[in-house]
C-alpha cells in the first residue's frame, strides 16, 4: 500500500505523523452461543472451511459493520463491501502483538443486521451489514506458555471474557458531514479541502464544521488481521450507536467555506486590530524608555548608596585597626570586629561592582538603539541599519552622526543627482566631501543604478576617513 497523501495544510496544522499512522483497530465481541445461528444452516460450512482439526479452536466474529462510530470513523457501504473478502487467511495475534500469533482468518461472510447470510457475490448492496469471519486458535504450539495462554483464551471465550480487535489499513480518506436533519454529504480530500482534516476528532479536533458533525470516510481500506484482547464491554451496539447514523449515504454537495478566504468585513476587522497593535506598540515603546530612564535613575542612586555604605565601612574598618585595647581579651574582641567588618566592606564593593555592571549594560543597550533609531529615521530599513551599526560599532558619536547623514543625503538626492559613470571610488580619489563625484542627472531612467553607486561611495568614502582618523 502506498503511503497515504499529506497536504500542506495538514502539515501546517501539525498533523503529518498522525496521519501517516493510516492504520487503526477496534474491538468486537466474539460469539460463542450457536443459538445466534438459527437463521444460517450454513454459516458452520462458511466459516469452517477444514472443520475438526485436532490441534484448531473454531469460532466466528463480526469484524465490522456499516455505519459511523464513536470515533467519527465512517464505515461507508461502497468501501466496506469492497473490503468484505479481505479479511481471509490474515493473521490472529494477542493484544496486536504481530510476534504472537495464535491463529489465523479462515473466512469471512456477510451479514444484514438481523443476522441474515448476505450473498457476497450480489450488485445489490444493503444499507446496512456486517462483515464477518471465522477464525482458529493453535492448540498445540511448540512454546508451552503459548499454549497456556491459548488454553485461557478458549476457557475465557466461553465465558464472554475475549474480543476481537479487527486491524485496518487504508490509503486515503474523504470527509463525511451531517447536518442536524440527518442529511448526509460527502467531501473529496484534496489541496483545496484538506484544511478539514484538522476538524476531525482522530487528529484532535472538534468533530465539527460550520454547524455540520464531521467524520472521517475511509477508502480502499482493508483488513489486514485481528487481534485477541481483553475487553469487558465493547460489543457491536457500543460502538456503532447512532441508528440513523448506521449506513452513509451522500444525499447531495454542500458548498464549502474555505478557511483561507477573507471578507472585506474581516480584512476591515483585521486592519483595525493592525492599527490598534500599532499604537498599542508605541505605548509600550514609550512605557519602556520611561522604565530604562527610571531603572537607570534607580541603578544610580542604589550605586552611590552603596559607595556610601563602603566609605563608611572603611572609616569604621580604620578606626578599629587604629583602635587599642587595654587587655588582651579586648583586643580580640576588636580584632574579631575588623575581619567582620573587612568582610562587610568586600561584600559592600562587590554589590557596588555588581550594579555599576548592570548600569553600563543598559548604557550600551540604550545606545545601540539611539543609532538604530538614527539610521531608521534616515531611511534606512531595520535589518540593514543592525548590519550598519554592528560594523560601525567603535565610531564615535561625531563620525557615527556623519555616518547618519550621508545615509539621509543618499535618500533625498536619489531623484535629482547622479554619481558620475567614469570615476573611480577608490579610496585614493576620495575627498572630505563626496560632491566631486556627484552630477546633476534628469534620466530618471537609470535612478535605480545612481542609487547602487551612490550606496557604494558612500561606504567606501566612510571607509576611508574612518582609517585616515585612526591613522592620525
Amino acid at each position: 500500500m502506498s503511503n497515504i497523501i499529506i497536504y500542506d495544510s495538514e502539515i501546517k496544522d501539525g498533523l503529518e505523523d498522525k496521519i501517516k499512522n493510516n492504520s487503526f483497530s477496534f474491538a468486537s465481541c466474539i460469539s460463542n452461543n450457536q443459538k445466534t445461528l438459527v437463521k444460517l444452516p450454513e454459516l458452520k460450512a462458511v466459516a469452517s472451511a477444514n472443520p475438526n482439526q485436532p490441534d484448531l479452536f473454531y469460532r466466528y466474529a463480526i469484524l465490522a459493520s456499516v455505519g459511523w462510530n464513536k470515533n467519527d470513523d465512517i464505515f461507508d457501504i461502497e468501501n466496506t463491501w469492497a473490503a468484505r473478502k479481505t479479511p481471509t487467511d490474515k493473521q490472529l495475534n494477542f493484544n496486536h502483538d504481530d510476534s504472537y500469533i495464535i491463529g489465523h482468518m479462515t473466512d469471512n461472510f456477510v451479514l444484514s443486521q438481523d443476522g441474515e447470510l448476505i450473498d457476497s457475490s450480489t450488485t445489490e448492496l444493503p444499507d446496512k451489514f456486517d462483515i464477518g469471519v471465522g477464525f482458529v486458535l493453535y492448540t498445540l504450539l511448540e512454546d508451552e506458555e503459548r499454549n497456556k495462554q491459548v488454553a485461557a483464551i478458549i476457557d475465557g471465550i466461553d465465558k464472554d471474557e475475549w474480543f476481537v480487535s479487527m486491524e485496518c489499513k487504508f490509503p486515503d480518506f474523504d470527509y463525511g458531514l451531517i447536518d442536524s436533519q440527518g442529511n448526509h454529504k460527502t467531501i473529496a480530500r484534496d489541496k483545496e479541502t484538506s484544511f478539514l482534516t484538522k476538524h476531525l476528532r482522530i487528529y484532535g479536533g472538534t468533530g465539527s464544521y460550520d454547524g455540520y458533525k464531521i467524520g472521517r470516510i475511509l477508502k480502499g481500506f482493508f483488513f489486514s488481521g485481528i487481534g485477541i484482547v481483553a475487553n469487558p464491554a465493547n460489543e457491536r451496539s457500543i460502538i456503532f450507536n447512532s441508528k440513523e447514523l448506521d449506513s452513509f449515504k451522500s444525499q447531495g454537495s454542500i458548498n464549502l467555506k474555505k478557511e483561507n478566504n477573507m471578507t472585506e468585513e474581516e480584512a476591515k476587522r483585521l486592519q483595525a486590530q493592525l492599527e490598534n497593535a500599532i499604537a498599542e506598540i508605541a505605548s509600550l515603546k514609550k512605557a519602556n524608555e520611561e522604565f530604562q530612564k527610571a531603572k537607570a535613575s534607580e541603578i544610580d542612586s542604589k550605586l552611590k548608596g552603596a559607595m556610601e555604605e563602603a566609605e563608611a565601612a572603611k572609616k569604621s574598618a580604620k578606626d578599629m585597626e587604629e583602635a587599642k585595647c587595654a587587655s588582651d581579651s579586648e583586643k580580640a574582641k576588636a580584632e574579631e570586629l575588623l575581619t567582620q567588618k573587612n568582610k562587610e566592606l568586600d561584600e559592600v564593593i562587590a554589590k557596588a561592582n555588581e550594579l555599576k555592571t548592570e548600569l553600563d549594560a543598559i548604557k550600551s543597550e540604550k545606545a545601540k538603539a539611539d543609532r538604530i533609531a538614527k539610521l531608521v529615521g534616515a531611511g534606512v530599513d531595520a535589518a540593514a541599519a543592525e548590519e550598519i551599526y554592528v560594523s560601525f560599532a567603535t565610531c564615535d558619536d561625531a563620525q557615527f552622526d556623519m555616518l547618519v547623514k550621508l545615509n539621509a543625503k543618499a535618500k533625498t538626492t536619489e531623484a535629482t543627482e547622479t554619481v558620475t559613470e567614469k570615476h573611480d571610488f577608490s579610496q585614493a580619489q576620495v575627498d572630505e566631501t563626496p560632491t566631486n563625484v556627484i552630477q546633476d542627472e534628469t534620466e530618471t531612467a537609470k535612478a535605480s543604478e545612481r542609487q547602487v553607486k551612490l550606496q557604494a561611495f558612500f561606504k567606501t568614502a566612510i571607509a576611508s576617513r574612518l582609517k585616515v582618523k585612526e591613522g592620525k
